[in-house]
């Protein structure tokens, strides 16, 4: 029985509802806040500071300045965006994220949040990097998903993170594709730490429910990246 009283659900197409907003940026341009930028380089200061540290898809920038808050040494970025702010300021180069990876010699910190549609591509190239020793240290901010698959499975038994964060609240992205977001559902969030020393797989300490503002909370030893064998 349809009862008319109800209001229109979320994304509803019944006539007077307001639409869902639905559309998506074509370069998935979803740049991080800054305070979630901030908040996870201080957690691991000790990875950056004093580094150079990298952005292979800067964005908006917030992690190259988030990395000089900590102390990184200097910061750099690529974005393939020649409008992104961190290319017009000056402070990332225009190109290939992947390609800047491959390119990296000097044992850099890796921080960053790739497209979605790169993210398997940018955690094989991240992963190379630290084997190589063209890097000491990655941070990746990703979607919480990729915690699943089993075709992800190999990505994290090939070099398992140190530690990750699974953030309490969904982020609010910026940028055009957070704007095209806006009033709706985002998506669980999911931030890794690979270190050149590698760790055995199911040790990853995982912080559940981490929010920016923590300070010093340590987290659950947990087999919970890779899905079950």
């Amino acid at each position: 029985m349809n009862d008319t009283s109800r209001s229109p659900r979320k994304g509803s197409t019944v006539p007077g509802a307001s639409p869902r907003k639905t559309e998506s940026d074509p370069l998935e341009r979803f740049y991080t806040p800054h305070n979630i930028a901030l908040g996870v380089c201080r957690r691991w200061q000790r990875h950056i500071a004093g580094q150079w540290a990298v952005d292979p898809f800067a964005g908006g920038g917030a992690w190259l300045t988030a990395a000089l808050e900590v102390g990184a040494a200097s910061v750099e970025g690529c974005d393939l965006d020649p409008f992104a702010p961190s290319v017009t300021a000056g402070r990332s180069l225009t190109g290939d994220g992947l390609d800047y990876i491959a390119r990296l010699r000097q044992r850099e910190v890796i921080i960053t949040n790739p497209p979605f549609t790169l993210t398997n591509e940018t955690v094989r190239a991240i992963q190379a990097a630290l084997a190589e020793g063209r890097a000491s240290a990655a941070i990746l901010l990703a979607r919480l998903t990729m915690a699943e698959g089993w075709g992800r499975r190999g990505l994290w038994r090939a070099h398992p993170p140190l530690a990750a964060l699974v953030p309490a609240r969904r982020i609010s992205w910026e940028g055009p594709g957070g704007e095209l977001m806006n009033g709706t559902d985002n998506f669980g969030s999911l931030v890794v730490l690979w270190t050149a020393e590698k760790v055995a797989y199911g040790e990853t300490r995982i912080a559940l429910g981490w929010d920016p503002s923590d300070e010093g909370v340590g987290g659950q030893q947990v087999e919970l990246l890779g899905g079950l064998s």
